[in-house]
């Protein structure tokens, strides 16, 4: 094998290897990358009792809201906190809900929400998305 052929199988390899990373997931499956889900086999996969234990077992930082540190917030200010399309509150309202039912539980970041919902996100949501039938 010359080392022109050598260079070529090597670069094909290469860049059949960056094809690979970079297409996207087959149907159904999840990106397990995404660190502002917890999709329903996560959730399934739980032995938390409600949805306040498994947020703070599996992403404590959401409930703080993230670079809660660098903002300078008002008394009362929390991450809010929405069942499919209905504001309950701050994550206590994740206490007692249990996890029958639930498809997704996403984050949004202060400036995501505040996208989103209005401007009083400044810690950002998180949003429970329930299955129709659950």
């Amino acid at each position: 094998m010359s080392m022109r052929s050598l260079s070529s199988m090597l670069t094909l390899i290469a860049l059949s290897g960056i094809l690979t990373a970079c297409a996207p997931s087959p149907p159904g499956e999840r990106n397990s990358r995404d660190r502002n889900l917890i999709a329903a086999e996560e959730i399934q996969r739980s032995n938390s009792n409600d949805l306040h234990a498994l947020v703070a077992r599996h992403r404590p930082q959401w409930i703080r809201g993230r670079n809660s540190a660098a903002i300078s917030l008002q008394p009362g200010e929390e991450v809010a906190v929405y069942f499919d399309r209905t504001r309950y509150g701050g994550p206590e309202a994740l206490r007692g809900v249990p996890l029958d039912g639930v498809r997704s539980i996403r984050f949004f970041s202060g400036p995501d929400a505040q996208q989103r919902f209005g401007l009083d996100h400044r810690r950002g949501a998180i949003v429970v998305s329930f299955r129709p039938d659950g």
